[in-house]
């Protein structure tokens, strides 16, 4: 294996840091990653019983070796997803038996905001936001098949959201970042780091910070997290941020730190001591990460009131009878958005008449269009949980799932009624098809559909 070179600056500062570990951590840079993926509770398989069980989330798992992922049809279905064993730990700061409002505001490609969602009560809301285009397609992508329904995917900039204040319980900024934490296993991050790129996104975080903290309630939590080990990225910038806002601020303290792996530091705002926590790959199995939180003291709130904008339109008579005789869908409601049909518990739908300043991409689960009365389904309504479907189901073995994931051309099994139905894998639905008689009609999304030649099965 060839060895990794690392840029000097960055070496002095991790020796700032680590001092005598200095050694330990570089060899650690120089090992192969783990690899670890988390399950979705609400999608059960019985996959990677055996594997070992991330011990800072349940539902995590460190794998003996790397699967093909683009080749499983329940990982394509939203059964599990591939996520850094140690971005998984800023979870266990956050308390999730109240019903609560979350912002994930740099949220692709979605592994943070799907934790969360895994983790929040179902009268919970989420609001995922990433402002780049193609990263906002990545991250409604993983939550579609994740299959939540009470989550709003949006993408706009931090400062769009400036008529919300004081309106969240939790705000999570897993902030871009000059990248060192991903040294071990990206090649390109090493690269492209330069002291200017830790200078340029040090300013970046700042900014994020700045038009994130007055969006937090009276009480509510902030956790601010990157994947880089400089100071001027993490606590420099915690501190110059508690610093400028005449709110009190408490610190949170992670429960079992030096247990985990984790590595404490203390920090000075305000005359406060708050704490942050560095994941160091020769302590953790894991990239390296920080993250801190802090929460808002519980002071009556002298800021603008949100007032609700307006009234989310009602479905018809006609599209609500014909939803319920397709789909059990377990307490949604049903209302109307961008001219298609969509459906969530009422904390979403409440919820959706502030963000109207907003560009939203998606807002619970969107069941389809309405043409002439008739429901055109939408791949998400497959991916959903939330949603049962009634009608005719094709279990389908590998070879056919991913034929039909390819998009390829299928047959209609004897005697299948003409129409739509739905395919599954092990049990687990992947998408619609429509039987027009001497074909099958795949309803796969054409952009999702996989690409790579995959092996013989």
């Amino acid at each position: 294996m060839q060895m990794k070179r690392f840029p000097k600056k960055f070496i002095s500062t991790m020796e700032a840091q680590l001092g005598g570990e200095l050694n330990l951590f570089l060899d650690a840079m120089q090992e192969k990653s783990p690899t670890s993926i988390r399950l979705n509770p609400n999608k059960h398989t019985g996959l990677f019983q055996e594997e070992g069980v991330i011990p800072w989330c349940p539902s995590g798992r460190f794998l003996m070796k790397r699967p093909q992922f683009v080749f499983d049809p329940l990982y394509h279905a939203g059964c599990y997803y591939s996520q850094e064993s140690s971005s998984m730990l800023f979870a266990n700061l956050i308390d999730f038996q109240q019903d609560i409002r979350i912002l994930d505001l740099c949220a692709a490609p979605g592994g943070k905001s799907s934790l969360l969602l895994s983790n929040m009560t179902a009268d919970s809301v989420l609001i995922s936001n990433e402002m780049i285009g193609k990263r906002n397609f990545i991250l409604q992508e993983n939550l579609i098949k994740w299959g939540n329904s009470n989550v709003i995917v949006s993408q706009n900039k931090a400062e769009d959201f400036r008529h919300l204040k004081s309106f969240f319980d939790v705000i999570l900024i897993d902030a871009p970042c000059s990248g060192e934490g991903m040294f071990r296993k990206d090649d390109e991050a090493v690269e492209q780091w330069s002291e200017s790129l830790v200078e340029s996104c040090s300013h970046i975080q700042s900014e994020l910070l700045r038009q994130a903290i007055p969006l937090l309630k009276s009480s509510g939590i902030l956790i601010y997290s990157t994947c880089t080990f400089e100071p001027s990225e993490n606590e420099h910038n915690l501190i110059k941020a508690i610093e400028s806002f005449p709110d009190d601020f408490e610190p949170v303290r992670y429960p079992d730190a030096t247990q985990t792996g984790l590595t404490e530091i203390e920090y000075i705002a305000n005359e406060t001591v708050h704490y942050g926590y560095y994941c160091y790959p020769h302590k953790l199995p894991g990239e390296g990460q920080f993250f801190s939180a802090f929460r808002k003291s519980d002071i009556q709130s002298s800021g603008q009131k949100n007032e609700n904008r307006g009234k989310i339109n009602q479905v018809s008579s006609q599209i609500q009878s014909a939803v319920d005789q397709t789909f059990d869908s377990h307490g949604l409601s049903l209302f109307e958005f961008k001219n298609e049909i969509h459906a969530s518990l009422p904390s979403l739908i409440q919820t959706l008449p502030f963000l109207k300043e907003l560009t939203l991409r998606k807002t619970g689960v969107r069941l389809g269009s309405a043409v002439r009365g008739q429901l055109i389904f939408s791949h998400e309504s497959a991916m959903s949980f939330d949603l049962s479907y009634m009608g005719e189901k094709v279990e389908l073995n590998l070879s056919e799932a991913l034929d039909y994931m390819q998009r390829q051309t299928m047959s209609p099994q004897k005697d299948m009624a003409s129409g739509y139905f739905q395919y599954t894998y092990q049990g687990i639905p992947i998408g619609w098809a429509k039987n027009v008689g001497n074909r099958v009609n795949a309803q796969y999304p054409q952009e999702w559909r996989i690409r790579k030649q995959r092996p013989l099965i």
